[in-house]
């Protein structure tokens, strides 16, 4: 247990660093958002790969095919690679919510030198880039990686949806990543021979357990691991759901007994 609570702190003291540095760059104008005014899915989001709760093996994968993706279009994708997953264009990434797979699609494009741009699958702007990439306002370059979140909320019509985007992945000169909770939905079957399936199962408690606590110690909040348990628990390893009532219970109160954790 002790060893547990010095890696929670010495976790917590890098967190802390990582905020300082930001302050200092947004006060002295070279960043744009100051880390206090963001939500703390934002703030506590993982910036390296030790950071993310779980799926190490299919995040490093997805990191590999990444950087393997130019060497991939060059050979016109007709090299499986150690993986298989170089025959592919475009990876879908399943699993439940709040697991971390927007997130580890974010962090593995950027760590490979990707700019990330992040589209919601069911949003009328993403229908029209599907049909027309250039739609979007911003240069799509060979360093853009386009994720494109709830795939499995797109209509399974053609125009605009799941078919469109099929045809976007068949052609497509940039890495796409698909994100979708449910990989059987009955719409992405489509998506099925063109997509490399990346399935991402819950952390384990005591990955999720430690990150939160890392979290609260640092926001100097004083929650019992039982009580964090019973979050986690309730919110079924949905890391979004207990950092977000986690910044609202802060609000009010920095501490919280099993009772008032059982209440949420």
């Amino acid at each position: 247990m002790e060893k547990e609570e010095a890696a929670i702190k010495e976790a917590a003291k890098e967190l802390e660093k990582r905020e300082e540095d930001e302050k200092r760059a947004y006060v002295g104008g070279n960043k744009s958002i100051d880390p206090n005014s963001q939500l703390w899915t934002t703030r506590y989001a993982p910036q390296s790969l030790k950071e993310i709760c779980g799926n190490k093996a299919q995040v490093e994968k997805l990191q590999l095919w990444l950087r393997e993706w130019q060497d991939s279009k060059k050979a016109n994708f007709k090299k499986p690679g150690k993986s298989g997953m170089n025959v592919y264009r475009a990876v879908m990434i399943t699993g439940s919510p709040g697991i971390g797979k927007t997130t580890s699609a974010h962090l593995c494009a950027k760590l490979e030198g990707y700019t990330p741009i992040e589209l919601n699958a069911s949003d009328a702007r993403s229908k029209k880039l599907v049909e027309d990439t250039n739609s979007l306002g911003v240069t799509i370059t060979d360093k853009t990686c386009l994720i494109m979140d709830e795939v499995d909320g797109m209509s399974s019509g053609d125009r605009g949806g799941v078919g469109a985007l099929n045809a976007l992945i068949k052609k497509t000169q940039v890495p796409i990543i698909c994100i979708a909770n449910d990989r059987q939905a009955q719409k992405l079957k489509p998506l099925m021979g063109t997509t490399f399936n990346m399935t991402f199962q819950k952390p384990q408690v005591a990955m999720v357990r430690s990150r939160i606590l890392t979290i609260a110690f640092k926001e100097k909040m004083k929650i019992p691991a039982n009580v964090i348990d019973q979050l986690i628990a309730g919110s079924q390893s949905d890391i979004r759901q207990v950092l977000n009532m986690l910044s609202t219970w802060k609000l009010s109160s920095n501490t919280m007994d099993f009772d008032e954790g059982k209440s949420l």
